[in-house]
C-alpha cells in the first residue's frame, strides 16, 4: 500500500493480495466468467493451465460462483481502508475477522464450502496463486511498484479542489491497482476505484481513475 499527500490532500494506492489471487484462479482454472464492467481483464502474467481441476460442466458453475466471491472480496479491501480503526480496538479487530471469514479468505476458504466447484478450484490453485504475488511483488524494484505517478495525483487533486470550491483537506481518493491487461477501471463505491497498472500509469485514463475518485468521494 502507498499513501500520497499532506495536510491537505489525500490519496491511497493499494495493490491487494486476495483480488489478485481470486483472479489467479479464475484464470488458471479458465472459468468462463462473463465480462461485465466489474469484471477485470486477464492477468498479465497467464498462470499455468489448471483448467482439468474441474471438469467442463463445474467451471461453468464455478465461474457463476466466482463473480460473488470477487465482490465479496472487493468489498472486504474497500471496508478495510474506509472504515479504519484504533490498534487496540478488539471489537474492530473480531469484526474484520469475522468479515474476511465471511468473504472466504484462506487458508480454509471456509465460506466456500457450499459452493463445492469454487471451493476445489481455490484449494487446488491456492498455493501457487500466493506464490505467483510473492513473486510478483518481490521482483519488482521498489521505484516499480507504483502505479500513479505523484505528481499526476497531486495535480488532478488541486484542480479538483479549485473547480468544486473545496478546501483541499476534502479531497481525498483510493485506488486498488491489479496487474490486469488493458487500460481498465471500474467505480466500487464513491471515492473508491479498482484499475489496471497500465490505467494507472499512462497520463490520460490515470487522470480519469483520480478525478474519478476524487470527485466521487465529495459527491458522497
Amino acid at each position: 500500500m502507498q499513501e500520497a499527500g499532506s495536510a491537505s490532500w489525500r490519496f491511497e494506492e493499494s495493490n491487494p493480495q486476495l483480488p489478485h489471487v481470486a483472479l489467479y484462479v479464475r484464470d488458471a482454472v479458465q472459468l468462463p466468467v462473463p465480462a461485465a464492467p466489474g469484471v477485470p481483464p486477464a492477468l498479465t502474467h497467464r498462470p499455468p493451465d489448471r483448467s482439468s481441476l474441474l471438469s467442463f460442466a463445474e467451471r461453468d458453475e464455478a465461474a457463476r460462483q466466482w463473480e460473488s466471491w470477487w465482490d465479496a472480496l472487493l468489498e472486504l479491501e474497500v471496508r478495510a481502508r474506509t472504515r479504519p480503526s484504533a490498534p487496540n480496538d478488539r471489537r474492530g479487530w473480531e469484526q474484520r475477522r469475522m468479515e474476511r471469514e465471511q468473504a472466504g479468505v484462506p487458508p480454509e476458504f471456509a465460506a466456500l464450502q457450499d459452493r463445492p466447484p469454487l471451493h476445489r478450484a481455490v484449494l487446488g490453485t491456492y498455493r501457487e496463486a500466493l506464490d505467483w504475488t510473492n513473486d510478483r511483488r518481490s521482483s519488482r524494484p521498489r521505484s516499480d511498484r507504483l502505479g500513479f505517478a505523484y505528481e499526476l495525483v497531486r495535480q488532478v487533486a488541486e484542480d479538483v479542489a479549485f473547480d468544486r470550491q473545496v478546501s483541499p483537506a476534502e479531497v481525498n481518493g483510493t485506488a486498488l491497482v491489479l496487474d490486469v491487461t488493458g487500460e481498465w477501471w471500474h467505480e466500487l463505491t464513491p471515492g473508491t476505484v479498482a484499475c489496471s497498472l497500465a490505467a494507472a500509469r499512462a497520463p490520460v485514463p490515470a487522470r480519469r481513475v483520480l478525478r474519478l475518485a476524487f470527485d466521487a468521494a465529495l459527491d458522497r
